[in-house]
């Protein structure tokens, strides 16, 4: 069952409106978030290897597409568990490798003590920006 078969189920949505608007939204935001992987994966291969962005992005389309192809729903189930487990530890290691080269506490003290505000993590960001 889809997210949005699941919406209409438990709405009764007897005319299919709640499909159709959830399908859009997923369509647009899918191909915003595909297009953002493919151009950080254009920017990588020039950036580590030196190559073209142009040929980095066709080089990394191919790479997932056949990946997906020959791997199926499987293999890409198995990449996002590990993305998601690097992200797990990613999100544990980032604040504990910090407070240890800004020799703990300490810092962000003497910065708040400073500017308060510098600590603030929504200072001149809109709703947007949050989001």
């Amino acid at each position: 069952i889809t997210l949005p078969d699941f919406f209409k189920n438990r709405l009764d949505d007897q005319s299919n409106l709640i499909k159709i608007i959830s399908g859009l939204i997923i369509v647009v935001f899918f191909t915003l978030y595909t297009h953002a992987g493919l151009v950080s994966g254009g920017k990588l291969f020039d950036s580590a290897f030196g190559l073209d962005y142009h040929v980095g992005l066709i080089l990394i389309a191919v790479i997932v597409i056949l990946y997906t192809f020959f791997g199926g729903y499987l293999a890409v189930s198995i990449t996002d568990f590990f993305q998601g487990v690097i992200m797990l530890v990613a999100m544990v290691m980032v604040p504990i490798v910090v407070m240890l080269k800004l020799n703990g506490l300490d810092t962000f003290h003497t910065i708040a003590e400073m500017k308060p505000t510098n600590l603030d993590l929504f200072k001149g960001t809109t709703v947007i920006g949050i989001i």
